[in-house]
């Protein structure tokens, strides 16, 4: 029979995955990630419908502080939520074609009187 070896049929490029870390460098894992899509019509931000794509919004990262997401062409927003932490919101981006984002985050401790209040009114909400 015939046999072919050593070729090239295709390649597969993995992508990068986007990274959450604290001041400190520390990877920080379980980072509430919220896609917002400018919606041109109304002129207002609102929750991208992932399930339109059969894919998840929020996404949390994992346990490496990494997270994988792909979004459509549009216009849009991400918010990032963890506990102690500063609420973080990236500046807006446009997508021409479907793209994996791999955008890096940075989240700053909660400090000061107002990050202790924030922080015993989300462990007080968190018990209810």
């Amino acid at each position: 029979g015939n046999t072919t070896r050593d070729k090239k049929i295709g390649s597969i490029e993995i992508a990068p995955k986007g990274k959450v870390v604290s001041g400190e460098g520390v990877s920080l894992g379980a980072v509430k990630i919220t896609v917002l899509v400018f919606d041109a019509d109304t002129k207002t931000w609102r929750d991208w419908k992932a399930e339109e794509y059969d894919l998840i919004n929020p996404i949390y990262s994992d346990s490496s502080g990494e997270y994988d997401l792909l979004l459509p062409s549009g216009t849009y927003q991400m918010t990032l939520r963890r506990e102690g932490y500063e609420r973080l919101k990236s500046g807006s981006f446009e997508l021409v074609n479907p793209s994996f984002i791999t955008i890096d985050f940075v989240m700053e401790k909660r400090k000061g009187v107002r990050g202790l209040l924030e922080n015993l009114v989300e462990k007080i909400l968190k018990n209810f």
